[in-house]
């Protein structure tokens, strides 16, 4: 085989192992989540919860076994999340969670949690949604 074969053979194989490692990956995200591939599809969620906050309120309790938690903010006012344990949370400081945007917590955004949040709402009475497993 000449050296213009060697190098069409050599480009096949690379490109083959890369489809094999792409593969390999996305089968390993999958067995992340019981075997959903994206967040949509789970299903199933040990907690789905509705807290008023107002001054540093807690949100979710520590917990070693947290695998993903969504936090959404189903309000017109701002709140702030602290992910600093059991410390107070306080207006402009910590995770600025806006009016109507979420927040979510996970292995797969590499900013996985398993200690207590608590959040301080900027105004009045926010109202945040909790999904977490």
């Amino acid at each position: 085989m000449n050296t213009r074969g060697k190098i069409i053979v050599g480009v096949i194989i690379a490109g083959l192992l890369a489809i094999a490692l792409v593969t390999f990956l996305n089968l390993k995200k999958a067995d992340k989540f019981g075997g959903a591939t994206d967040y949509a599809a789970i299903s199933s969620f040990n907690t789905s919860t509705a807290v008023n906050v107002t001054t540093s309120n807690s949100l979710i309790q520590a917990t070693t076994s947290r695998q993903y938690c969504i936090i959404s903010n189903n309000s017109a006012f701002s709140v702030y999340l602290a992910l600093t344990g059991d410390a107070a949370a306080t207006a402009n400081s910590g995770i600025l969670l806006s009016a109507s945007t979420t927040f979510e917590i996970s292995q797969e955004k590499n900013n996985l949690y398993a200690g207590a949040i608590r959040g301080i709402a900027t105004g009045g009475t926010a109202q945040v949604l909790l999904s977490c497993y």
